[in-house]
């Protein structure tokens, strides 16, 4: 996935590699551990989503609504309609 963000580091490092070529394999490198960072936030954000969508389908399930604290309800209007897969 590329974002406009993506696309500026992308020039970013394109402009210093043209600049100054002696910096081209830290460059590279820079850009690569870049891509992989921003692919593991995806992944770690997927993975929270899912956790999310998991315990808010366990509370409205499984818990009578007098079991959960005020303060922990996400939202009380919806207990009870929580699908499986969010």
């Amino acid at each position: 996935m590329t974002t406009r963000a993506g696309t500026l580091r992308d020039g970013a490092f394109t402009t210093i590699r043209n600049a100054h070529p002696r910096l081209g394999p830290a460059s590279g490198r820079l850009r690569q551990e870049e891509s992989e960072s921003a692919a593991l936030r995806e992944e770690v954000e997927r993975v929270v989503n899912g956790l999310e969508n998991h315990f808010a389908y366990a509370e409205a399930n499984t818990l009578p609504p007098s079991a959960v604290p005020p303060r922990c309800r996400r939202d009380q209007g919806t207990r009870g309609t929580v699908g499986p897969s969010g």
